[in-house]
């Protein structure tokens, strides 16, 4: 970096703690976790809170849950109905839904085909209302 050679540091995977230790050394602009309603570790643990206080983009990668997870998300008897009554698919939902977890949030949805990855974009226009997301966020995401 003092070189000139990168702009930015991001990090992958961090905790609070090793975060405000790397920033001990360098200026954090993001932190790249997995974030999805299977797997909430860094809403739990307090990173995406943390990020969205400093000023750091929380980058969540694997937001509708990556590979079989995905699947389930079409049935998941509470993003269903949502997606539904909202015209859009339970994925679109899913993203939004990790959207809502902060301003400073960002997903990085996969996409196969140029279907999915529009698919994925409606999510950034789409505000679940309080009760939508009090809904997934109480509800239970099986990895089963």
């Amino acid at each position: 970096r003092r070189e000139g050679k990168l702009r930015w540091v991001g990090l992958s995977n961090g905790s609070v703690d090793e975060i405000e230790q790397a920033r001990g050394i360098v200026s954090i602009q993001t932190v790249q976790n997995r974030l999805n309603p299977f797997f909430r570790e860094a809403l739990c643990e307090g990173v995406v809170e943390y990020c969205g206080r400093n000023g750091i983009g929380f980058l969540a990668y694997s937001p509708v849950g990556g590979g079989r997870l995905n699947k389930k998300l079409p049935d998941h008897p509470v993003l269903a109905p949502i997606a539904a009554r909202l015209g859009v698919s339970a994925h679109v939902v899913t993203l939004a839904w990790v959207l809502a977890q902060g301003s400073s949030v960002v997903v990085i949805p996969g996409g196969r085909t140029a279907q999915h990855a529009l698919d994925s974009l409606r999510a950034s226009r789409l505000e679940l209302d309080p009760d939508d997301l009090a809904a997934i966020d109480q509800a239970e995401f099986s990895i089963a």
